[in-house]
């Protein structure tokens, strides 16, 4: 299976997005939240509203010959959130477009 870095290496452009649930401000509803990507946290100060289940990975790579491809994976939201497993999981959905 391809790496980030490798695909990297090959001379594919690789983009990685992030996205979290966090709680909704102003609220006391629990369940009221927003899936936001971590630039949009960050740039808001939202770190300490981020809830540890649940999120969603983009990944887009455009190939050699100016191709495009585009996936996702998505946390369930009872599942804590991992990253880099989201991230082996999209890679893993593009290895199968690209061949």
């Amino acid at each position: 299976m391809n790496t980030v870095a490798s695909l990297r290496q090959s001379g594919c452009k690789v983009r990685v997005s992030h996205f979290r649930l966090v709680k909704a401000n102003n609220t006391t509803d629990l369940m009221a939240t927003n899936l936001m990507s971590m630039r949009e946290i960050k740039e808001n100060n939202l770190q300490n509203f981020i809830l540890p289940k649940g999120g969603l990975t983009k990944v887009e790579i455009t190939d050699l010959n100016n191709k495009n491809y585009e996936v996702t994976a998505k946390c369930n939201p009872i599942d804590s959130y991992n990253r880099k497993i989201a991230v082996k999981i999209c890679l893993g959905r593009i290895e199968k477009q690209m061949t």
